[in-house]
């Protein structure tokens, strides 16, 4: 028969477990004849210690994959500065849908159409903040790839 505790249950509990066990053993590794003073002191040391460990290591995520949102510069004041060959460029046409949150009545989500060409000094930067686009604009969404010079 199929267990019915959701998966966030589950992982709790073998979060749990595998942070109690270290304790349990720490607990088993003292005498039986260990003075009263020095076993409490040496538990709440390890009890301590395996309470703050998990915090500093659990992340929502690896800082090294967050892509960074660069903001376009101006196709032609870039141009002038690093000249027109060296300059990194790309479109993307999409739109989204939000809702209308601040009407009193409203038919439905609306749509918001974007359609922009950003121009950088890296390819690198190009990809990413088209990235952002396809993900803020996903609908229709129509691209130009990151292409150097104007």
């Amino acid at each position: 028969m199929k267990s019915k505790r959701p998966l966030s249950f589950l992982i709790v509990a073998s979060l749990s477990i595998a942070f109690v066990l270290p304790i349990i053993d720490a607990a088993s590794a003292f005498p039986s004849g260990a003075s009263s003073d020095s076993a409490p002191q040496g538990l709440g040391m390890l009890v301590q210690a395996a309470s703050s460990r998990p915090s500093k290591q659990v992340t929502t995520g690896n800082a090294h994959n967050i892509r960074p949102n660069p903001k376009p510069s101006k196709c032609l004041m870039l141009a002038k500065k690093i000249g027109a060959s060296r300059v990194w460029w790309g479109r993307h046409v999409g739109a989204k849908e939000v809702e209308d949150d601040d009407l009193f009545f409203s038919v439905g989500p609306r749509r918001v159409e974007f359609d922009d060409i950003g121009c950088f000094r890296t390819k690198k930067d190009c990809q990413n903040w088209l990235y952002w686009k396809r993900t803020e604009y996903p609908i229709f969404a129509s691209i130009s790839p990151c292409r150097r010079g104007l």
